[in-house]
Order: structure tokens, then sequence, then C-alpha cells
């Protein structure tokens, strides 16, 4: 039964690293070093495992494809904890990706992946709130949107009680290419 749970928990991770990925919110070495922790914790690691280890010249979607590959079952509401706190840290980490968590938030939110809540009820809203206060048709500054969906992320978190796990993807701080 442990086995089992540590598969799900697993499969779970990597399919969080995956989604990050295919956003841009995580990098291909952030996946590699995910992949050589969980090897190191493996008396035997599973071949997908070693694929992503491997996988230094591998595009972003492929590899999330290879994560895929890795057994057990995907919980949702595990994913759904894991991408909040992945956009929390990329917009803690970097506030000029404020848009590019934005638009993750808005795709994440139309996929259901964010679990059920405000947050998944409010997250097209930053998107659209960026553009009408750059074009001035709110009074909210960019700054503020910002802080407000720092804030939604902060409340989702504390709302899902968030519990620390071992060796989760942490994005890297470095700014989305334009």
């Amino acid at each position: 039964m442990v086995a089992s749970s540590n598969m799900t928990n697993q499969r779970s991770e990597a399919e969080a690293i995956a989604i990050c990925l295919e956003l841009a919110l995580a990098k291909v070495p952030d996946a590699i070093h995910w992949a050589d922790s969980q090897i190191q914790l493996s008396d035997i690691p599973d071949v997908a495992l070693c694929n992503v280890s491997m996988a230094w010249r591998n595009d972003s979607h492929e590899v999330a494809s290879m994560l895929r590959q890795l057994p057990g079952r995907v919980d949702s509401a595990f994913v759904g904890r894991r991408l909040i706190e992945c956009l929390a840290m990329q917009l803690k980490n970097d506030r000029s990706s404020a848009r590019q968590v934005a638009f993750a938030l808005y795709e994440l939110s139309m996929d259901e992946s964010l679990p059920a809540g405000p947050l998944r009820k409010e997250a097209w809203w930053f998107l659209d709130a960026f553009v009408l206060s750059e074009s001035g048709y709110i009074k909210e500054t960019t700054d503020q949107i910002s802080e407000q969906m720092m804030a939604m992320l902060e409340t989702a978190l504390e709302s899902q009680q968030m519990v620390e796990q071992p060796h989760a993807v942490t994005p890297t701080s470095a700014p989305a290419s334009e």
C-alpha cells in the first residue's frame, strides 16, 4: 500500500511539473533536478525518471511528455495544490512575471486544473485586469493587480492547508522571454 501511495505522489508531482513546463513556469533543468532526486531515493528507478534525468537536449513539451510516462495514478487535488504553489513561488520570486502567472491562472481555470474555490472562479479576471489597466479602463495599476493576485494565491494556499513535500519543483526566477 505504501508503494502505491508513493507512486501516486510521484506521478502527481510529475504531472504538476509537466503542466508547469507547458506553461513556462518551470524549465527543463527543474524537471531534471526533480528526476535526479527521485532516482536517488529509489532502489530501482522507473525508466521514465531516467529518461527525464538525461533530457538536457529536449524541449519542455518533450520532457512534459516523458514525465507523463511515469506509472501511477494522478491525484488531481495534489496537482492543483502544487500548481498554486508554483504560481505563488513564480510571482514571489519574479514580480515581472505577473502577466505570465495571470495567463497560467486563466489557462488552469479554464481546464479546471485548479482546486474549486474562489481562485478558480476569479482567475480569469487577472489576465483581463492587466489589459484593462494598461489601457486605462480601470484605476488599478499593474502593481496593484499583482498584489491582489499574490494575496489570492496565498489565501488559496492557506485554504488548501499546504503540506510541504520533499523535492518539489521550484520554478526558476529568470523572467520569461518576450
